[in-house]
Formats: structure tokens, sequence, C-alpha cells
């Protein structure tokens, strides 16, 4: 009896340690898969000599480190393993304005740059993640600061945006780098909404024509701006430029 008692236990204890395997994973069984980042973004596009203010579609695609993917509404990109870009496709340059929050690799904001007129880069393109929210009150964009991007790059020209307390746009213009005053042109909130309509805001010789974006990353608001100057000129440049 006490041979067969022995016999028992130990059959007993041998199927407690499969069903223990079995319930916690193991004897062969597979992990969840793992959370893989989106591997296509939607973009709202805005062109820089658009006769109107208004954006089309865009979108880029994440096909893998070196795989060349290609942009719509132009050009395409390639990003390496150390995640550095490269651009193509007709364009000569572009510039990632923060990287998306569902894809690093993709950026929430770009640039993209062609070569025309005799300038290398010029700004042509701009696109903003559709998981961005237009923001139409100046009084939400109270107390924040913007710097200039322009033609692909951070403007070496002492520039700024920002927004006082009652909502007014004040775009700030310094002579060079030991002005510490400058000089600051002051927008109403009337401004601000002419601003955001499809013809802008007409100055002496330009319009100007600004849309506020803003989305959410890590429980913090970013904010960014999309302003296009249209010449009212004949022959007159037309330019696109992003305050981050």
């Amino acid at each position: 009896m006490k041979n067969i008692s022995r016999i028992s236990y130990a059959n007993i204890s041998s199927l407690c340690i499969l069903f223990a395997l079995s319930a916690c994973g193991g004897g062969g069984s597979t992990s969840a898969p793992s959370v893989q980042p989106v591997l296509s973004k939607d973009y709202v596009a805005y062109h820089f000599s658009a006769p109107v203010f208004q954006s089309t579609s865009g979108k880029m695609n994440d096909l893998g480190a070196g795989v060349s993917s290609a942009i719509l509404p132009k050009g395409s990109f390639t990003y390496d393993a150390s995640g550095q870009y490269s651009w193509g496709g007709g364009l000569s340059g572009g510039i990632v304005i923060y990287p998306s929050s569902e894809n690093p690799r993709l950026p929430f904001a770009a640039m993209l740059c062609e070569s025309m007129n005799q300038i290398d880069k010029k700004g042509t393109y701009v696109l903003i993640g559709t998981d961005a929210t237009r923001v139409t009150n100046p009084i939400e964009l109270a107390g924040q600061r913007f710097v200039n991007v322009s033609n692909c790059a951070e403007s070496r020209k002492p520039e700024l945006i920002n927004f006082d307390a009652q909502g007014n746009l004040l775009n700030t213009i310094f002579l060079n780098t030991d002005d510490q005053i400058g000089t600051t042109l002051k927008y109403s909130l009337a401004d601000f909404a002419q601003m955001q309509t499809s013809e802008g805001l007409n100055l002496t010789s330009y319009s100007m024509r600004l849309h506020a974006y803003k989305r959410v990353v890590a429980g913090q608001t970013q904010f960014i701006l999309v302003e296009q100057t249209k010449s009212l000129r004949a022959g007159g440049s037309d330019y696109i430029d992003i305050w981050k």
C-alpha cells in the first residue's frame, strides 16, 4: 500500500507541474504579440503658392530603414538606421518638425523643399498630421511663443511670434542679434480671424494667412502655426513657413 501511495502522489505531482506550466505560458506556448507602430500617416498639406489658403491631403509611409517611400503630395524620403532623413523624388530637402507620437520614424509635421528661382531649398509644402486639432480662438494661444522655420531650416533671422493674455498676435523682428528690443507688430483678434480665411489679411504688398494647430503629447499641449505669405504684386514671391 505504501508503494502504491508513493506512485499516486508522484503522478499527481507531475500533473500539477504540467498544469502549472500550461497556465503560465510554459509547455511551448507563445507570448502575446507586441504593439506595432503605425506604418502610414495622413496629413493636411499646404502649398506655398496656393491661390487660396486651404489644405489638401497628404500621406507618408514607413517602409523601413533604407527603403525609399513616396510622399503625397510630392517627393519621397528615406531614413537610415540612426534616424537621419534624406529626400528625393524632386525634393531638394526637407525638415521634420516633431516626431509622430504613433511612430517616431514618421513626422508629426514637416516642411518639403524644392530647388527653384535660384534658391537651393525653397519651402513648397507643409504637412501637419491629421491627429492635430485646429485652433481658431487666439485666447487659447495666450502666452505661447513661436520661432520660425523657413526653407527647411530654422530661420537665421531673429524673429518670433507670441500671443499676449488678450490673444493679440505680436510679431517681433530684431535688426540683429545685438538688438534686445526689436520692432513689434501687433495684430488684433479680428486680424487673427481674417488671417484664417482663404484670402487672409491683406497688408501693403502681401496677404498674411495663418492656421494654428495643437496636439497633446504625454499630457502636454503642443502648438504649431502654418503661415502662407501671398504676394499681392504681379511677379511677387510667395512663401510658406512653420512656427514652432
